[in-house]
């Protein structure tokens, strides 16, 4: 009967100790799971932040690009803005070139029609001169 009861001793020991095993293997498995759910967020919690970071660089990528086109648009109004100046200006200098070339040609036409009303004159003058010496001399003769 103490050689059964030993037994059956030995048996509740080694079944204890098959359930201390089994709890331990159970707590380990449930501290695998809880590090790798820590994992999991931890990486979760990562990738957001990193989804963050990469939407605001792109925010920031979006704006720069904007303040660009504003500055190619200003550069290239301002251009756009010389040029018309320069064009009205160049415009501006043939119209007053032509407006003095044009002055120029009257003045000139003037100045030979003065010119040839004065020699008009002068022949008229002298005809008339040389025709009143004729008149005289004729008077003489008589």
């Amino acid at each position: 009967a103490a050689g059964a009861q030993q037994e059956q001793e030995r048996r509740m020991q080694q079944q204890q100790g098959l359930e201390m095993e089994e709890r331990a293997r159970a707590a380990l498995e449930e501290d695998e799971l809880e590090r790798v759910q820590a994992e999991r967020i931890r990486k979760m919690r990562e990738d957001e932040a990193r989804a963050a970071q990469l939407k605001k660089a792109e925010q920031h990528a979006a704006e720069l690009a904007d303040q660009q086109a504003s500055r190619s648009n200003a550069l290239a109004s301002a251009n756009a803005a010389l040029e018309a100046a320069k064009k009205r200006q160049a415009d501006r200098a043939a119209q007053e070139r032509g407006e003095a070339a044009q002055t120029e040609q009257k003045l000139k036409a003037e100045s030979a029609a003065k010119a040839k009303a004065k020699a008009e004159a002068e022949a008229e003058a002298e005809a008339e001169a040389e025709a009143e010496a004729e008149a005289e001399a004729e008077a003489e003769a008589e």
